[in-house]
């Protein structure tokens, strides 16, 4: 039995162009008919502990797209009219069940990526609680793990089809940066 996506086909997206300035709001099953035509807006969220670990959660095996796939990072699309911050807030709170305030978001950077026709968000947020704290409140996520950045990125390299999403060198470095501010 496929898992009943919390993400509805008629909800509408916050599209852009191609330079990432946003545009008007699409439903996300135009959004995303083959061949892509609309760029739209998504948001990435690295969660990381004092210690410089990454945590990262496996996928749903019910989930249509990357079932039973390990990943980097949270986040989702865009709503319209949303912005990129309040979007990675509330995707912490569906996916995780962690209530973060806009101001212990830091962000990282912007990336464009034509295949997806997507324009992602970067931010990281600090995590000082324990493993247990963190609910799966939609659905989309089975289980969590800490692990170390590099280790994960070089696992994710060696085994593409086990992972979704991943955080490369040079965001990793972007946050180790950060985390010696903090």
């Amino acid at each position: 039995m496929e898992y009943a996506s919390p993400e509805p086909d008629n909800e509408i997206l916050q599209c852009c162009d191609e330079f990432g300035k946003p545009t008007i709001g699409r439903v996300r099953s135009e959004v995303h008919i083959q061949p892509l035509n609309f760029w739209h807006m998504t948001t990435g969220i690295y969660i990381v502990n004092p210690e410089g670990w990454i945590l990262c959660s496996k996928r749903s095996e019910k989930l249509n797209q990357n079932p039973g796939r390990w990943q980097m990072a949270f986040g989702g699309h865009i709503k319209h009219l949303q912005t990129p911050l309040q979007n990675a807030g509330s995707e912490l709170e569906e996916e995780v069940g962690l209530s973060v305030l806009p101001e212990d978001l830091y962000f990282l950077d912007t990336r464009k990526n034509p295949n997806f026709k997507h324009f992602t968000w970067l931010y990281v947020y600090m995590f000082e609680g324990r493993k247990s704290d963190i609910k799966f409140k939609d659905g989309e996520i089975e289980k969590v793990e800490w692990r170390d950045m590099l280790e994960a990125l070089q696992d994710g390299q060696k085994n593409p089809q086990n992972w979704a999403s991943l955080c490369y060198l040079e965001t990793q470095d972007k946050i180790t940066q950060w985390l010696k501010t903090k």
